[in-house]
């Protein structure tokens, strides 16, 4: 017979060891399961945290794309002389009667306006044009020009427009002793784009012509290769254009005295180009021509736009009360007498057009909502007077308006900006301001839907010049809520 009392023991023993497996799968199974869920919310977190941190190198890199365009429009806009030297290298170009020259200045879907004379008419395209210019450059032998008018300039963004009546003087190809003066209204208007300037539209209006003698129109085209071989500072074709004991009266500035003889002239000429490395000119008032047997003179107010060679950002101009007194030789007509007399000197760069660039700069950051951008124009006693709405208030000094600008931008998502009318433009001795009606579309997604509301707002910028820096900063900044949809 079996012990029962040896075996009862044993049945004991696996029972145990089965309730403890048991038990232990069960402890397991939880532990596997709360492993399970705890890997599956670190894994959404971290899905999470991928999206947000792709979202974030998306947008940075889009604002690095906004701010890198920015700055370059920025830069543009405070070198704003270099449409200048384009216009005026387009002019030298037609005066030069070099094709090539003259077309390699604009876009590449170029219209050209010609309003008067033989060549009237519409030519869009850059190979209409060129055969235009074509046409116009076989009909002369030679040409000159100067402006007649004040240049105007003014800059939008990536949009610049260039206007001066300019004066043309032309040798007939079939007759050199036909000579006549062109007066043109001219309009360029350019396109920045891939970091360059292109003349997209250009407008030639003739606006009359002078008639000549033919001594008076040979002696001012002297003139005009004269004040032309200073503007391109070539000393060997002005050493060609006096007589041998000519005279030269310098009034004003560092090379004041007076010189005599065709050397001592030409050593200041070459004194005068070693100041500046680029040189422009116009004559402010049409040139008088006084023709009297073997003697003529001709004057004029010339004005010379210079890069100096030592701060080649710096544009200045100076107005030259010019005469010229020649001497008919054996040569042609040759320079006896010459004065160069300083009566004025003035900064080049249109002030109203730079603060109007400058105004939409500043708007055009806030559209963007870079903040860096947008406290660049301040500095630490800058003030912002924030009239209507949340941000209602005012702000002083750098600190407190970048906090301004910050609660603006963490409103919104997307803004966007334009001007209800031309901005108004006014200057004082040390500044200017910049007034408009600005409308800001802004934009925000919540949990209500997409969020669309149209600021309607009277903008004041007050810019002062900062003495130190030479540059402006905004002084006095009203953003006026006058209306909204909110």
């Amino acid at each position: 017979m079996a012990d029962i009392t040896s075996s009862a023991p044993k049945r004991n023993l696996w029972k145990y060891i089965a309730v403890m497996f048991v038990v232990l799968s069960i402890i397991l199974a939880g532990a596997f399961t709360l492993e399970s869920s705890g890997y599956s919310n670190l894994t959404s977190k971290y899905n999470r945290l991928q999206a947000a941190y792709t979202q974030a190198v998306s947008r940075y890199n889009e604002l690095q794309n906004s701010t890198a365009s920015k700055i370059n429009l920025m830069n543009s806009s405070l070198n704003n002389y270099s449409l200048v030297a384009i216009a005026y290298s387009h002019w030298n170009a037609i005066a030069s009667l070099n094709l090539t020259s003259t077309t390699s200045q604009y876009s590449s879907t170029p219209v050209l306006y010609w309003e008067g004379g033989a060549l009237n008419g519409t030519y869009s395209g850059n190979a209409s044009i060129a055969s235009v210019w074509v046409d116009f450059f076989n009909s002369a032998r030679a040409a000159w020009w100067s402006g007649i008018s004040p240049l105007s300039q003014i800059t939008l963004r990536d949009k610049a427009y260039v206007n001066e009546t300019i004066q043309f003087t032309v040798t007939s190809a079939s007759n050199q002793q036909d000579i006549t003066s062109i007066i043109v209204s001219y309009s360029l208007m350019f396109t920045y784009s891939n970091g360059h300037w292109s003349i997209s539209n250009e407008i030639w209006k003739l606006a009359g012509h002078r008639d000549l003698t033919v001594q008076a129109a040979y002696v001012l085209s002297v003139a005009y290769s004269h004040w032309n071989a200073i503007a391109i500072e070539n000393a060997s074709l002005l050493g060609s254009q006096y007589t041998s004991n000519a005279t030269l009266h310098w009034i004003g500035g560092p090379l004041t005295g007076t010189y005599s003889g065709s050397a001592s002239i030409l050593n200041t000429w070459n004194r005068f180009f070693g100041l500046w490395n680029a040189v422009w000119f116009y004559s402010e008032t049409t040139p008088s021509v006084i023709v009297n047997g073997g003697s003529a003179q001709v004057a004029a107010t010339v004005q010379f736009p210079l890069v100096p060679a030592k701060n080649p950002t710096n544009v200045q101009a100076l107005n030259i009360s010019y005469v010229l007194d020649f001497a008919a030789t054996s040569g042609g007509w040759e320079i006896y007498n010459e004065t160069w007399h300083i009566i004025g000197q003035q900064d080049f760069v249109n002030e109203s057009a730079y603060l109007l660039s400058l105004a939409f700069d500043h708007w055009n950051s806030i559209a963007i909502e870079s903040l860096d951008l947008v406290m660049q124009q301040y500095n630490s006693v800058s003030v912002l007077q924030w009239v209507g709405g949340p941000l209602n208030g005012v702000y002083n000094g750098s600190a407190n308006i970048s906090a301004a600008w910050s609660r603006f931008f963490g409103l919104w998502s997307a803004v966007w900006f334009y001007a209800e009318a031309t901005p108004v433009v006014s200057l004082t001795g040390n500044g200017g301001s910049v007034t408009a009606l600005v409308q800001f579309v802004v934009n925000n997604t919540s949990a209500s839907g997409n969020i669309t509301k149209i600021l309607t707002v009277n903008y004041s910028l007050d810019y002062t010049v900062n003495p130190v820096s030479s540059t402006y900063y905004i002084s006095n900044e009203i953003f006026q809520v006058t209306a909204s949809n909110f």
